[in-house]
């Protein structure tokens, strides 16, 4: 067994609670989280991902109108960073913003620090997948 293998088998991941995602990110200003690598400066989002980003903003109260909450992403008064970089993974199109309820993994061997996942909305669309129906918002609201 290699090393890598070895330290891999050596943790043991323990659900230790969940909380709002502000809690877990260092981040100033307004910021979303997205999956994978960072955007190119100047390159927007996929729109998947953008329209992800957009109900993000409503749910935030960064903005009243999908109009309004991209004109935000777009000049840059609304930040996105890949989860990864703040220790946080996210599924496909989905967004974690600072009201996210996410839920907090910690190695019970205290080898790696914790890291955590947002938890998904409840019966229906989701911002997994990427659409920008308002029903989201309301799924949103009830799960944090």
């Amino acid at each position: 067994m290699t090393r890598a293998t070895e330290a891999i088998g050596a943790v043991r991941p323990l659900w230790t609670r969940v909380e709002p995602a502000a809690r877990r990110v260092a981040l100033e200003g307004r910021w979303l989280l997205h999956a994978g690598p960072p955007y190119e400066p100047g390159t927007p989002p996929p729109p998947p991902v953008l329209s992800s980003a957009v109900l993000a903003c409503r749910h935030e109260g960064w903005a009243r109108t999908d109009d309004d909450a991209l004109a935000l992403i777009e000049t840059g008064e609304v930040h996105l960073h890949p989860a990864q970089a703040c220790r946080g993974v996210t599924p496909l199109a989905a967004i974690v913003s600072p009201s996210t309820a996410v839920a907090v993994v910690e190695d019970a061997q205290g080898r790696s620090p914790p890291a955590f996942a947002p938890l998904g909305a409840t019966r229906g669309a989701d911002l997994r997948f990427g659409t920008r129906d308002p029903a989201i918002l309301a799924r949103l609201a009830r799960r944090d």
